[in-house]
């Protein structure tokens, strides 16, 4: 990294081992911050302009049928739209995560992508203690729109376009559920959450959250990612593997694409009862899981394991003043505000 060397062509006087050590990480995670926000950066552009393209192209080519323009699809032929939005998600965050690990430093590769096993009993109470923190954060934005919407504000996640035939479902759950839960886990969690790990767990949850919350560039989803980000981190670091987090973030998203299947064939009450019932169910096993958790692995809430000499104060100052993710949460900004008045 060419920010490593910069102490000795700039300062002349002896410095102490202490000294060096803190001019070494300050560079380090400020090359750390800005390789992350090139990443994030380059997941919301390539994914507008994949998506821009590829829709373009159908659209020239005859595929889009200008008469069903107002339906879901966009008067694209179901199965061709979804069978697109997976190729622009699978091109998009391939490609970034193929240019975020050539970035990262060599020296963090030994977090990054982990798939180690986990005990069977903590593996079941950390899955069930994800599910609850997901379904803490659905009904927290809930809560969020519906405050807004005393006030005039209606705010909404992108509908999920529906039509009955298996095909359709079947690239429903691949888009929706498992394409998101393992691409988005690997450059959360598997790169960014990773290689940040050295500077504190507290530290790199927080950071990957955050950025995992403003890519989703909806102000319903923002808080919702943020809560589930928070989640995820914490599971990772405590499993050193990537396998939970995946599956916890895949049993999120089928359930809310069972809920919409179930809304839209048998009706908006009968989905809200299913709902609920999966929703009393998680908790109670949440219950237990996080019972068994404080009293029998209580130190897994412990994140101060940071070896940095840098303060955390610092670390937080580095990373929001990195020019990199300054661009990144302002294009998601801009983004999310375009979303919200459209």
């Amino acid at each position: 990294m060419y920010y490593r060397n910069y102490y000795q062509d700039k300062v002349t006087r002896p410095m102490t081992p202490l000294q060096k050590r803190y001019i070494f990480e300050t560079l380090t995670l400020k090359q750390t911050c800005y390789n992350i926000g090139i990443g994030v950066m380059l997941i919301m552009l390539i994914m507008q302009i994949t998506s821009a393209l590829i829709f373009l192209m159908l659209t020239l080519l005859g595929y889009q049928n200008r008469a069903n323009l107002a339906d879901s699809f966009g008067g694209y032929n179901p199965n061709l739209y979804y069978l697109g939005i997976s190729f622009v998600t699978i091109f998009s965050m391939t490609f970034v995560i193929g240019i975020m690990l050539n970035l990262m430093d060599k020296s963090s590769n030994k977090y990054i992508l982990q798939f180690k096993k986990t005990d069977i009993k903590l593996g079941s109470a950390l899955f069930s203690l994800g599910i609850l923190g997901c379904t803490l954060a659905n009904i927290t934005t809930s809560s969020i729109s519906l405050f807004f919407s005393m006030f005039g504000f209606e705010i909404s996640a992108p509908e999920t376009p529906y039509k009955n035939t298996l095909f359709v479902i079947l690239l429903l759950i691949i888009t929706n559920c498992i394409l998101p839960a393992i691409l988005e886990e690997f450059v959360f969690r598997g790169i960014i959450l990773s290689s940040l790990r050295r500077f504190g767990d507290a530290f790199a949850i927080m950071v990957s959250a955050v950025l995992f919350s403003l890519v989703h560039c909806n102000l319903v989803q923002i808080p919702f990612a943020l809560i589930v980000g928070i989640t995820l981190g914490f599971i990772t670091i405590k499993t050193n593997s990537l396998l939970i987090p995946i599956l916890v973030h895949f049993t999120n998203n089928f359930i809310s694409c069972i809920t919409v299947i179930i809304s839209k064939e048998l009706g908006d009450l009968a989905s809200e009862i299913i709902y609920l019932s999966i929703t009393l169910i998680i908790f109670c096993v949440g219950a237990l899981a996080l019972k068994y958790l404080l009293l029998e692995k209580r130190e897994l809430f412990s994140l101060d394991n940071s070896t940095t000499i840098l303060s955390f104060k610092r670390r937080c100052k580095i990373a929001i003043t990195s020019p990199a993710i300054i661009i990144s949460v302002v294009l998601a900004l801009i983004t999310t505000i375009i979303g919200a008045i459209e």
